[in-house]
């Protein structure tokens, strides 16, 4: 067999690793909707009991780092959005299961309604949220 043979072999299986994984953590994270949201103490736990958008994301994280820049404004002025270091609070990140950063996830009335996994443009951000009551 020869060396370009092997190498496009060795690219493909780590592709359908990579897939692999992704459809899995996907599938893991699409279980929860419909399901109450984890008890949590302290301020994250108090904003779970009307509509709220977390975003889970980690200080390393590229893509992550483009949408805290978005959201940042948004959470300092709307209970609503809550940001989650998942790198600080690893209990709600164990909590909400995240696989992955970005994740973004929407609850209405205390229960998981929709999680988003990966980067996500502003429009779509705003989107999101303008699907949540008003507080």
């Amino acid at each position: 067999m020869s060396a370009g043979v092997v190498v496009l072999v060795c690219v493909l299986a780590a592709l359908g690793v990579v897939l692999g994984l992704q459809a899995w953590a996907r599938s893991r994270i699409a279980a929860q909707r419909g399901q109450h949201v984890p008890a949590l103490p302290g301020p994250l736990g108090e904003a779970m009991r009307g509509d709220v958008l977390l975003f889970f994301h980690s200080p390393s994280c590229g893509p992550c780092r483009g949408m805290h820049a978005h959201l940042q404004p948004l959470a300092a002025s709307d209970p609503r959005v809550q940001i989650v270091d998942v790198t600080r609070d690893t209990e709600a990140a164990r909590a909400f299961k995240i696989m992955a950063t970005p994740t973004v996830i929407t609850v209405r009335g205390g229960l998981i309604e929709d999680t988003r996994i990966g980067a996500m443009p502003p429009g779509a951000l705003d989107a999101l949220l303008a699907t949540l009551s008003p507080r």
